[in-house]
């Protein structure tokens, strides 16, 4: 994916000093960048790196001020250190999400999945399953019937949904979640034997949620 100084500064509500046009793909260090880069400067004590990277967008505290010229376009902002963090994590996303995508995977018929959604090997999607727009469903995941997933969420592998699940948009759920399995319940009767208590109840997930690995 490419992106311009322009594009770059308005992402992190930066301001651009050179080229608006000057276009990066991939990340690298201040000292090794080349054009086509993108680089930041933060530590003072890599302030000699500015003046002879050959990255193509630099990305500098706003209050910067070069004492020689600099070839990169600056891109400044008022954290160079955080921005950079913000790009990486944005770049990473964009992605995860860019395409849509089928492994080895069986998906009933009457299931209804949005666009962009990425589905890896041994998924079972259950009928009248719906999933949301560019949500992420790593290997090995199982989805029961009727559950209904939000957009832009993630599902790691391993993770076992059972039926009729409500999951909101943006959900994390890390390696080995078990979603809605049944409680174990039991009544004492009488006679001193037990009676399974059946669970009919669903869960709920909202919006904005991360549970983690085998919860």
């Amino acid at each position: 994916m490419k992106l311009t100084a322009q594009e770059i500064a308005s992402l992190l509500g930066g301001k651009v000093d050179g080229d608006p046009a000057a276009a990066v793909s991939s990340f690298a260090r201040i000292e090794t960048g080349k054009p086509g880069q993108l680089s930041f400067f933060a530590n003072p004590k890599y302030e000699s790196y500015v003046y002879t990277s050959r990255a193509s967008v630099l990305l500098v505290n706003e209050d910067f001020q070069p004492s020689q010229p600099v070839a990169p376009t600056l891109v400044r902002v008022p954290d160079a250190y955080s921005a950079v963090a913000k790009m990486m994590n944005w770049m990473a996303a964009q992605k995860r999400t860019s395409r849509a995508h089928r492994g080895r995977c069986r998906i009933a018929w009457s299931a209804r999945l949005g666009k962009q959604v990425w589905v890896g090997d041994y998924v079972v999607i259950g009928a009248r399953c719906r999933i949301g727009d560019r949500t992420r469903i790593m290997g090995n995941v199982t989805i029961g019937e009727g559950t209904v997933i939000g957009s832009d969420c993630i599902i790691y592998p391993g993770v076992q949904i059972f039926p009729g699940m409500i999951i909101g948009d943006r959900v994390i759920l890390h390696a080995g979640c078990i979603i809605g399995d049944d409680g174990f319940g039991n009544a004492k009767q009488p006679d001193g034997s037990w009676q399974k208590i059946e669970h009919l109840g669903n869960v709920i997930i909202g919006n904005d949620v991360e549970i983690g690995s085998n919860r």
